[in-house]
Order: structure tokens, then sequence, then C-alpha cells
């Protein structure tokens, strides 16, 4: 008999800036099988180009500062659930999150998986990324980790972006009725999963906020 399980869905609009290529300010640049990846400094920040998409983004003065704001929603896990310690972050882009995480709640422990090992490698060296005991980061797609891994998580974040012709988009193998049932495998009682997806619920995006929205509800008990 499987307990019973509370899985929060957090649906986030966000609007990334577009990362012009001919953008001043430019610090590194490297090509990988996945993305064409830029550091650009600007205005006191730095920025995470993927492609045209920026991704990511910190304060120059201060890297805890000046991220996206959709990464502060993530904190809203501690809502549905006050005794989270440990967490799966699916995507690392700057590490931005991670790092929040880790600095704001001492007994919290964040593995985070990237299937990029350059996008790792930046972070590291131009996002202030650090592993540690409490900070680990594994490079693989994240549905097969999961499928190979017998670890259950307190909270399990999806954040995983790929660029094409369109912008950017949600891996199709991420957003799957399979995936999600992996997922809540990998869940402990009363674990929540918060998944950034990049629309509106009446507007832009709309069709996929919706698709995503029942293809959950076949899955998860409760969808917010």
């Amino acid at each position: 008999m499987k307990l019973p399980r509370t899985s929060l869905w957090l649906l986030l609009a966000a609007v990334l800036p577009v990362c012009s290529p001919t953008r001043a300010g430019q610090v590194f640049e490297v090509t990988s099988p996945y993305h064409h990846i830029r550091v650009v400094d600007e205005d006191g920040m730095r920025l995470l180009c993927f492609d045209d998409a920026t991704e990511s983004r910190i304060s120059l003065q201060d890297p805890l500062k000046g991220h996206f704001e959709y990464t502060e929603y993530f904190h809203m896990a501690w809502l549905w659930n006050t005794q989270l310690t440990n967490v799966l972050m699916v995507g690392l882009g700057a590490g931005t999150a991670q790092r929040a995480f880790e600095h704001y709640y001492p007994g919290i422990n964040v593995e985070t998986v990237e299937i990029d090992p350059m996008v790792v490698q930046v972070a590291r060296d131009y996002f202030n990324f650090k592993e540690s005991a409490r900070q680990k980061v594994q490079v693989a797609d994240g549905r097969v980790f999961l499928r190979r891994s017998t670890a259950r998580h307190d909270l399990i974040i999806l954040d995983a972006y790929v660029s094409g012709r369109y912008g950017s988009s949600i891996p199709q193998h991420l957003a799957t009725q399979e995936f999600f049932a992996l997922v809540r495998d990998h869940l402990t009682t009363n674990g929540v999963v918060a998944y950034n997806v990049i629309g509106t619920v009446n507007d832009w995006h709309a069709g996929i906020v919706g698709a995503i929205y029942r293809t959950l509800k076949t899955v998860f008990p409760q969808v917010y």
C-alpha cells in the first residue's frame, strides 16, 4: 500500500529577455553538444545565455541577488511541507536556486542533475557555484537518472529547457505521463514536485500549460 503524497505543480509565467548575439560585455563563449553558451556582463549583472535566450543572471556585487524572480517561487514548497531536508533539482543553469537553497536552509541537502557538463563548468567558473557536502551535481539526463536511482526526495524541482528554432521549450521526454509517474515514485511521503512551465493559463503558451496540467492530473493526487 502506498502512503499518501501531496504533490505541488508550480505554474510560473516567465518572459526572459532575449540574449542578442552582438551583446557587449561578453566574457566567455563556447558551443557544447546542447547549447551555444555565452556569459555576458551588463549593467552590474552577469547573464548566462543559451543560444538567443537568457537563462540565468546574478548580481556581480552579490551573487545571491539579482536572479530572475521566478526562482523565488520554488521556496513556496515549504507551504506544503515544512519538513523538507532532501531536494533534487533537474536542470542547473547558473545554479542560482541551488545556491539560495544551500544558503537560506542549513538543514537542506541539494542534488542537481544537469545533462550538459559544460553548463556545470560555466556555473563553477563564472557564477560562484560550488559543490560541497550539502551541494552535489550529477551530469546525466534527468529521466535516466531517476530511472536508475532508488533515492526518494522531499522536493523535486523540474527546471530543464532546450533551445530550438522557436525558442526555449521543455524536453518532450520530461513532460510525459510516464516521466511524471517516475517523479512521483521518487518522492517521500508528503513530497512536493515543483515544475517551471513558461506560459500563462489563458494567453501565451496556454495550450502547453493546459496539456501539462492535464497530464500531471493523471499522476498526482493534488495539482496546483
